[in-house]
């Protein structure tokens, strides 16, 4: 039995190869989107698990309270906090700091020749216990490298662009070209499935030596702190360390402790409670790839039931001739068997070849693993899609009726009503994932172009050394000899995500009890030259050497409620300073937060990690060697280090860029797949109503009327399906926008053109699909038997 059922598989392949090909070509299609979607879910849930105490790790997070009563919430902690929570907490089993940065120290030159240009690459510094909090493999060296205060460890990949082959383990290196540490170990390259990504790691101790401190002057510095508590601690855990006095010195503020695992999926919160991140898009994504999916189904049992009409005769003589309804429902549910397998190896194969295309697009480093939860989902999805796909065709060619079926007729239109609301559903999918798709579009765009408050356009973000910083004004003044040079300025802050927030501050007329959080922002007069701020009143920074100056938005005089703020005077912290300046509101990090209100004050150059540099697009690379050349003159060992303001901005919604590019790619795909749907029903209905048109031709039918007959039910799908699709999409657009400050109305009017568009396609292929019928001669239709 099994051998003939293979046989006449084979036969009918062979037989109507065209038809076959493309029905196992569309489900491959679909099952290669479904495929990546599950390795990329995959992927991004496999974040940090590397690690032995992954259940564990916990990362402490700072609720602050506004003055609305809402809550912003930070990551991190103050260094002397942690060290007296984890000598009071026996609860805390272990607790490492770190200090990252997107600048100096946290990156770094590395090179043994002088001659040679920089390697920069990312670090970070941490207590000594952060090789018994993290597993990241040593490959040579001490097995915990930060014991030693004054060693570093370095990854693979960067030892051997310093050492090549060599083990670079016991060999000294001058840090900033002068602070000498021991390279003491050599660790396996950090995989991107981890959160923390870093080339290098060294002891805080190399860290304070670097900045000239030491822990009583940081004691009060925010760091990344990671502790070690069992699940059921840690409620305990975040109660006591808010009991501690160091802790209840701030009354606004409150800890709590968030998973590892949860880190890389759940990064926004609202009013200090998690409330999504990319979880979010994952979700968004596994919904389309099932669309998808089902959309690939649906096309499937068209495309066979539709040759019902073909092969009822077969069946009506196999009937005859003593085959069961098993035996036939077997037959065609060995034939949906056949192809399921086929189109899973043509996407499984897809997958494997063009994989590195897919990972060189979304930017990141997925691998098969060929294990039994991989061998399990796919054998699921063909066991899903066998059962979905072959079961309504099985029970619909068994249960023919043998005279109707010798007499080649499909038995009813129930069937067509059938395909009918498969084809309403898959195009309903179709139109939300364009919907959906438009959405995330118009976001990300609304996103990458929003006026700020400042101009960002031809802004260098340069990293400059010791000798840059010591001869500042010698280093300004020779760029602005150049024309090319507009101006510059220095800040101690990364614009497009500033991190210094204060809730320290008093003004006069501050009520008790106001606990307003400040942006901060220290710069010069020319930052604010740099960055194009509109000054409403007052004047910019004064040029001497005073320190005591701050210049406040807008939305900050408001917060004060100063009404004559010019010449008042502010108190920061411990140091006072006078108000000389208002400029309009700008905003200082990513459009999924609120805007704070901002204070903008007065530092000296040795202050400064940052200077910006404002220079013409036109002449983009003449003014990069500019710069190149007068920074060469005051550090010939430092290559330059510099980034474009614009890309900086850019580069903080690049997970909404991906997104945006997947939901293209989804988008096309399941164009394609409707689009063969479309066609297969558009071409079976024609089938189904072949004489119908011929007896209406006979009666005097023009050809737009047999057109317009045959289009009418297309029509009607279309709508309907419009009319399902559209509250379906607006729902989940409203739900994705809400985890932005900033955002675009949902586009009613784009959810119309897509509509109308999406009709006018489908009329398109549905009459393209009548056009021959209609022209054919009406004898020759009726003739046929």
């Amino acid at each position: 039995m099994l051998i003939n059922i293979l046989k006449t598989t084979l036969r009918n392949f062979l037989k109507n190869r065209t038809q076959s090909t493309v029905n196992i070509l569309g489900l491959s299609l679909g099952l290669f989107t479904v495929f990546v979607t599950m390795i990329w879910v995959e992927y991004h849930f496999s974040f940090d698990s590397m690690h032995s105490k992954y259940d564990t790790i916990h990362v402490l997070k700072a609720n602050f309270q506004n003055e609305n009563g809402s809550l912003d919430t930070y990551s991190g902690a103050p260094f002397k906090l942690m060290t007296e929570a984890t000598m009071s907490l026996p609860q805390i089993k272990n607790m490492t700091r770190v200090y990252s940065n997107w600048r100096w120290p946290a990156l770094q030159c590395f090179k043994i020749d002088e001659t040679d240009e920089c390697a920069y690459r990312q670090g970070i510094y941490s207590d000594s216990s952060f090789f018994e909090v993290f597993d990241y493999p040593i490959i040579h060296g001490a097995a915990n490298p930060l014991l030693n205060p004054s060693g570093i460890a370095i990854s693979e990949s960067l030892a051997k662009r310093l050492y090549g082959n060599s083990n670079p383990v016991g060999k000294s290196y001058l840090m900033d070209n002068y602070r000498e540490v021991e390279i003491v170990a050599v660790f396996k390259d950090v995989p991107a499935t981890s959160t923390l990504q870093f080339d290098f790691i060294a002891p805080l101790e190399v860290y304070l030596n670097l900045r000239g401190l030491n822990e009583e002057r940081v004691a009060y510095n925010t760091f990344d702190t990671y502790v070690t508590v069992e699940p059921s601690d840690v409620g305990l855990v975040s109660s006591k360390i808010n009991d501690l006095e160091l802790a209840k010195e701030d009354i606004n503020q409150s800890y709590f402790l968030q998973p590892l695992a949860q880190l890389h999926l759940y990064d926004d919160f609202e009013n200090g409670q998690v409330a999504g991140g990319l979880i979010d898009y994952i979700r968004i994504f596994i919904l389309f790839a099932g669309f998808i999916l089902l959309m690939t189904v649906v096309n499937f049992i068209n495309m066979t039931t539709a040759t019902s009409s073909v092969r009822s005769r077969e069946i009506g003589v196999r009937k005859v001739t003593g085959a069961t309804r098993f035996m036939i429902a077997s037959q065609f549910m060995m034939e949906s068997l056949i192809k399921v397998v086929l189109g899973t190896a043509v996407a499984l194969t897809g997958v494997y070849y063009f994989l590195p295309f897919v990972n060189h697009f979304m930017s990141t480093d997925m691998q098969i693993f060929l294990n039994e939860q991989t061998v399990l989902a796919i054998t699921l999805t063909i066991i899903l899609c066998t059962s979905l796909s072959g079961a309504y065709p099985s029970f619909m060619m068994s249960n023919f009726n043998i005279v109707r079926s010798l007499k080649n007729s499909e038995g009813g239109s129930s069937k067509w009503g059938l395909r009918k609301i498969l084809t309403t559903t898959q195009i309903t999918f179709s139109l939300i994932i364009l919907m959906i798709s438009a959405v995330i579009y118009l976001q990300v765009d609304f996103l990458r172009n929003k006026d700020l408050g400042y101009d960002r356009a031809g802004i260098m973000v340069m990293q400059p050394t010791y000798q840059h910083v010591k001869n500042y004004e010698a280093f300004r003044n020779g760029l602005l000899a150049h024309h090319q040079i507009k101006s510059i300025g220095i800040s101690n802050t990364n614009m497009t995500n500033a991190s210094n927030t204060s809730d320290q501050i008093s003004w006069p007329g501050k009520f008790e009890g106001q606990n307003t959080n400040f942006q901060l922002v220290g710069g010069d007069s020319g930052l604010l030259d740099v960055l194009g701020l509109k000054f409403m009143e007052g004047s910019n920074f004064s040029t001497y050497d005073s320190l005591n100056e701050v210049i406040l938005t807008q939305e900050s005089l408001a917060k004060m409620g100063l009404e004559d703020p010019i010449g008042q005077e502010l108190v920061l912290g411990d140091n006072k300073a006078t108000v000389v300046g208002i400029v309009g509101d700008f905003n200082t990090a990513s459009l999924h937060k609120e805007r704070l209100p901002t204070i903008l004050y007065k530092i000296q150059p040795r202050n400064a990690g940052t200077f910006y540099l404002k220079f013409g697009m036109a002449n983009f690379d003449e003014s990069v060697q500019t710069v190149t050349n007068e920074y060469a003159k005051y550090d010939k060992f430092f290559s330059i280090r510099y980034e474009m303001l614009d890309d900086m901005y850019q580069s903080h919604y690049e997970d909404e860029i991906l997104i945006g590019k997947l939901a293209n790619s989804v988008m096309l795909i399941s164009l394609v797949i409707a689009v063969v749907g479309i066609l297969g029903l558009s071409s079976f209905n024609v089938i189904r109503r072949y004489k119908e048109i011929g007896i209406r031709k006979v009666f005097g039918a023009k050809v737009h009327q047999v057109i317009a007959v045959l289009t009418k039910d297309f029509i009607k799908i279309a709508t309907i399906a419009g009319a399902l699709a559209l509250p379906l999409a607006w729902f989940v657009s409203k739900e994705w926008l809400s985890s932005f400050a900033y955002q675009i109305n949902v586009p009613v009017l784009v959810f119309a053109f897509i509509f109308f568009g999406t009709l006018i396609c489908v009329m398109l292929l549905a009459s393209g699909q009548s056009l021959w019928a209609a022209l054919t001669n009406p004898a020759d239709i009726l003739k046929e038997d």
